[in-house]
């Protein structure tokens, strides 16, 4: 250690962090519907006053079901054709007045997820017999278990009424309870009437068609971040063409894409050659691209490349075809990786749709990396192409055999090395971190090892920022030395400024305190905790840490709070540090009040450097402001003679 930093304080403690402080981690049914829905009334009616549940113990079991009902909580969860046969023998004996017990002792004996089956298939008999009733239940409910008998219920209800299910959340519903059953309402409806399913998904935005039966001024708050994309889904297994018919007329284009994408993958399965022909027919470049990147995905997914590969060909240069291109690729690089290459060499047209290399030499290296290694260099241009491709295949070499990482890195020419060394680096660093640091240092002094160190300690400090930083503080080259601290600190200072500060104050050498602290922990540090740091900068000694602190320091504040970081500002004694914050701040002020950045020049201890600072800040007032600019010149505590100066340069040129 160069000096004895004690005196720097601790971030940790005291006056220097206050921890504690800081870093501590209903609505009326529309006239339309009441008349479709003389029922809905009634259902309002009975909701009003939901029965209270108790679950704080498990409530005894009668004796016709209790053991069967333990037995299908308490057994292995395998599921099975065995065990819903059981499930359906139990709940057809539950009589009617049993349900509300059963369901109450299911939900008090469950553990996680387990017996989740039983608790919905009783809920689902219970609304089969009386709606009514398992919905009263369900309301009494609270947290977790109010969410799953809600979702139960009203989902087997709409199974049957969804009009009615719409009525109550209209009614009753709150956001985030109800969202499943609005599913399930909406997709019944559809099955019979898409376009008024889609019409009531719409109303949740309040627009659309006025003229649907449910006008409910909450409904678009029950519908939650719902849209109709899984009902025009729905409708294209049935009826492609009338779905995309009514799609073409939604008029927000991110909707209307979105809505295409979900009709193509169904079309897709029905018939790819009429899907291939609508979306090679519509009329917006970036919708039909994507949707038919979006068909060949889908037959990709499905097992038919030759397909696929028929489609690519009709496909015109851009992102679409280098997409598609991709996927197939891949497709079958799965099965025959060479396949995959060759696919490309044989397809690709440009330099952008050849970018798939890396993704199929990177699955091929899994096998055999010498070889690719190779390919890739032998066979492939050289270029951002080639570079890719290279450290796809050195990074899946690393991931398995860092040795044989090793021994590829060696065969490379000293300008590709040169080019690609940060990559590498980050590859190797992936699979192990010290065999990375000893490569590194084996390559001649320069900026391929600057940046290959510097690259090793990034990746090393994601996964042990302390011990990153501690090996970098042993780096012998200055330069290298902090490119690597400071980029172990930047991230260690993201995920903890306070501890990331401690270290650096305990450890770091005069020379990289002033360098690192102020430029790399300090404005991380105000993000995190800016009444923290405030106070440990105010503290710090004279010296040049304070200096470059203050300064960083108040242009962070100055950009989180203007105002404050002037009041900060003012409680900081005289000296050189102040008056290097005092030129920051000042600057940072003139952009909203020059007249108040002139008053903070003046208050400049140092008297050059007060009148440099002056007439600074004068010359950009007489820019844009010059009366006033020329008041306050002649008011300022400038020196007489550069005063004129300022005035005579201000004259306009005759």
């Amino acid at each position: 250690m160069d000096k004895d930093v004690s005196n720097l304080g601790n971030p940790r403690k005291g006056w220097a962090l206050p921890l504690a402080a800081g870093l501590a981690p209903g609505v009326v049914l529309g006239l339309g519907l009441a008349q479709v829905l003389p029922g809905a009334r009634e259902i309002r009616t009975e909701a009003e006053a939901p029965r209270a549940v108790t679950l704080s113990a498990p409530p005894q079991a009668k004796a016709s079901g209790g053991g069967a009902l333990a037995e299908l909580l308490e057994g292995d969860g395998s599921g099975g054709i065995d065990r819903d046969r059981k499930l359906l023998a139990f709940v057809d004996g539950v009589k009617p007045g049993d349900f509300a017990e059963r369901i109450e002792e299911a939900f008090a004996r469950r553990r996680g997820s387990k017996g989740h089956d039983l608790v919905s298939k009783l809920y689902q008999r219970w609304t089969e017999i009386d709606p009514s009733a398992a919905l009263r239940h369900a309301e009494g409910l609270t947290g977790r278990n109010r969410l799953i008998g809600l979702g139960i219920v009203l989902s087997a209800w709409a199974q049957r009424e969804p009009y009615k299910v719409i009525a109550w959340i209209e009614e009753h519903g709150k956001e985030g309870e109800t969202s499943s059953g609005i599913y399930a309402a909406l997709r019944k409806i559809a099955e019979t009437d898409p376009e008024e399913a889609i019409a009531l998904a719409e109303r949740r935005k309040g627009g659309g068609n006025r003229s649907s039966s449910v006008s409910g001024d909450n409904w678009h708050v029950n519908m939650g971040g719902l849209n109709a994309s899984f009902l025009y889904s729905d409708w294209a297994s049935r009826d492609p063409g009338a779905a995309a018919a009514k799609a073409a007329s939604i008029p927000n284009a991110q909707e209307r894409t979105n809505v295409f994408l979900a009709i193509a993958r169904q079309w897709a399965e029905l018939d790819p050659e009429a899907a291939w022909a609508w979306g090679s027919g519509l009329e917006r470049a970036p919708e039909r691209d994507r949707v038919l990147q979006s068909i060949v995905g889908g037959l990709v997914a499905n097992d038919e490349t030759d397909q696929a590969v028929a489609f690519l060909d009709s496909l015109p240069a851009g992102q679409a075809r280098k997409s598609a291109l991709g996927q197939i690729a891949m497709a079958m690089a799965k099965s025959d990786p060479e396949k995959g290459y060759e696919f490309v060499r044989s397809q690709a047209r440009n330099s952008s749709e050849e970018q798939a290399y890396s993704s199929i030499l990177r699955e091929w290296a899994r096998t055999d990396p010498e070889r690719v290694f190779r390919i890739a260099h032998e066979e492939i241009d050289p270029g951002s192409v080639r570079n890719s491709a290279v450290q796809a295949v050195i990074d899946e070499a690393a991931r398995r055999d860092p040795s044989l990482a090793l021994d590829l890195l060696g065969k490379m020419d000293d300008g590709a090395l040169r080019r690609n060394s940060s990559m590498l680096a980050h590859s190797l660093a992936r699979s192990d971190v010290k065999t990375a640091i000893a490569w590194a240092e084996g390559l001649p002094d320069g900026s391929t090892k600057g940046s290959a160190l510097s690259a090793i300690f990034s990746e090393w400090a994601n996964e042990d920022p302390e011990q990153a930083s501690a090996e970098a503080l042993r780096i012998g080259n200055e330069e290298f030395r902090r490119q690597s601290l400071r980029n172990t600190l930047n991230l260690w200072g993201q995920n903890d400024a306070v501890e990331a500060m401690t270290w650096a104050v305990r450890n770091l050498r005069t020379e990289d305190q002033a360098s690192l602290i102020p430029n790399s922990l300090l404005g991380t540090w105000a993000r995190q905790d800016i009444e923290g740091a405030a106070e440990w900068v105010a503290a710090l000694p004279d010296g040049e840490l304070r200096s470059q602190s203050l300064r960083s320091f108040v242009s962070a504040y100055a950009s989180h709070d203007l105002v404050a970081a002037g009041e900060w500002l003012k409680r900081i004694g005289p000296g050189e540090a102040r008056d290097q914050a005092v030129r920051q701040y000042a600057s940072a002020v003139f952009d909203t009040d020059p007249q108040a950045a002139l008053a903070w020049a003046e208050s400049i201890g140092k008297e050059g450097d007060r009148h440099s600072q002056i007439e600074n800040l004068a010359r950009q007032y007489l820019q844009y402001s010059p009366d006033k600019a020329k008041q306050w010149i002649a008011a300022s505590t400038l020196p007489p003679d550069r005063k004129t100066a300022l005035l005579e340069r201000a004259q306009p040129k005759r």
